[in-house]
């Protein structure tokens, strides 16, 4: 019988697979550009309410912040999917909570729908960054991921480092509000002059695979795990070198929520442990 974390890992990806290509050819909700504090746009950059494990289990819901895509939640033929979904349904489950989905839509910003009593918690693949920390309190990683480069099968030729990327012309396509536009900002600060191309917010990182697999644009950054699955149904993807290791994937809370923190971390510790650098979670022994 399949534990939790080899259920969401083989089964719940075969689905997605298969419905994906179709499902999501190029559209996805992310940080939105908008006026306001720093690069993330956030408009409150602390917690205008005060909501923590008591309160949720008083109410019996449990909100999940998370964006529409073939990773994180979707519907297909009226039935609700996605590995982030999955997992936080699982949680509720085990505290008799009932699970409602809030996703950001347009002009949203999914740390300022947290913040404002919106939502519990961000369940959205989010890498662990300093910046994101100045607004959120991160639960333990349930995650180690590497950044990728991503080229078009349509480049001649595909450089193989990011010395040789810096040397080129090829553009790599980018949100500004991505873990990804800061590692490639601290390779050109550190003198490898990257050329950037930025895109709107909206535009998440399967799309802007799709864009690539297309030969829209030529070049992009993915955590390894999207890549691996992606590159699955979309053709014309191609790996390149990776340009950061062992990033943490975890939910985002409210600061003042230490008790909803302590029981995200002891449900994450008791289903997963992380493997080797870049390797997917694996379930405990039970």
């Amino acid at each position: 019988m399949h534990t939790l974390a080899n259920r969401l890992s083989t089964g719940l990806l075969s689905l997605l697979l298969l419905t994906a290509a179709l499902m999501f050819p190029g559209c996805g909700f992310q940080d939105q550009e908008q006026p306001s504090e720093g690069r993330l746009n956030v408009m409150f950059p602390d917690p205008q309410v005060d909501r923590d494990w008591a309160d949720i289990k008083e109410s019996g819901v449990l909100r999940m912040i998370t964006r529409y895509s073939s990773n994180t939640y979707f519907l297909h033929q009226g039935v609700e999917w996605g590995f982030e979904y999955e997992l936080v349904r699982e949680f509720a489950h085990t505290h008799d909570l009932a699970l409602e989905v809030v996703i950001v839509g347009p002009g949203e910003n999914p740390y300022d729908l947290l913040n404002t009593g919106q939502g519990d918690l961000i369940a959205g693949h989010y890498t662990v960054t300093p910046e994101r920390r100045n607004y959120v309190q991160f639960t333990r990683p349930y995650n180690i991921v590497n950044q990728l480069l991503v080229y078009s099968d349509r480049l001649s030729s595909k450089p193989s480092s990011v010395e040789e990327l810096a040397a080129s012309d090829i553009p790599v396509t980018i949100k500004r509000n991505s873990s990804y536009f800061s590692r490639l900002q601290e390779l050109r600060n550190d003198g490898r002059e990257v050329s950037l191309q930025m895109v709107p917010g909206e535009k998440d990182t399967e799309s802007l695979l799709f864009d690539v697999s297309r030969g829209t644009y030529l070049a992009t950054v993915a955590d390894n795990n999207i890549f691996q699955a992606t590159s699955r149904y979309m053709p014309g993807l191609v790996k390149g070198p990776t340009i950061a290791r062992d990033d943490s994937v975890a939910w985002a809370i409210r600061k003042n929520a230490p008790d909803l923190e302590t029981q995200l971390n002891r449900f994450l510790y008791k289903h997963f442990r992380l493997g080797g650098p870049g390797e997917p979670p694996s379930a405990r022994p039970s």
